[in-house]
């Protein structure tokens, strides 16, 4: 059987709509919100003390989880290294991560948006106050507030970092 142009044609338009209905791919990292975009940078704050400095760089992993190492410097020393694993768990509906430090010291814990701020909550210790830290976009940085309240109390500032981004 010899197809007709004009069947073709009509074909093709008939068929154009269901190849245009497919769903469009998922980018795996679109859950982590703007935290993906710090994947591929280093970002250097300076602490509290205004003498420790703090680099903490991301990458991507497997394209569907973030990797962050952490090391903290004083002048001539390093004082702490650490790295996570941030990805997004489906079933919590949150960011899942995995912290580890020297000495096998593996924490997980899960991070979450609330409008624009990236909340790390830590974990309720009884009898100590509510912790957490605050993550919001800065340029092409980012700040980090650390926060704690009493229980039932209001949020309270303890500090807060600011990461410039930085060439490794």
């Amino acid at each position: 059987m010899k197809l007709q142009p004009a069947r073709l044609a009509l074909g093709l338009f008939l068929a154009a709509p269901v190849v245009a209905q497919q769903p469009a791919a998922v980018d795996p990292l679109a859950r982590l919100g703007w935290f993906a975009q710090v994947a591929g940078h280093c970002y250097v704050g300076t602490l509290p003390d205004a003498q420790s400095k703090d680099t903490q760089c991301y990458s991507v992993v497997m394209g569907h989880a973030v990797r962050g190492t952490i090391q903290v410097e004083r002048p001539g020393s390093p004082v702490f290294e650490g790295e996570g694993l941030f990805g997004w768990d489906k079933a919590a509906g949150r960011i899942a991560y995995v912290l580890v430090a020297p000495g096998g010291t593996f924490t997980p814990g899960e991070a979450f948006y609330e409008g624009e701020r990236l909340l790390f909550p830590q974990r309720v210790i009884a009898g100590k106050p509510e912790v957490r830290s605050a993550w919001t976009r800065e340029g092409d940085g980012y700040k980090v507030t650390r926060e704690s309240r009493d229980v039932g109390g209001a949020w309270k500032t303890v500090f807060e970092v600011v990461y410039a981004r930085v060439t490794p």
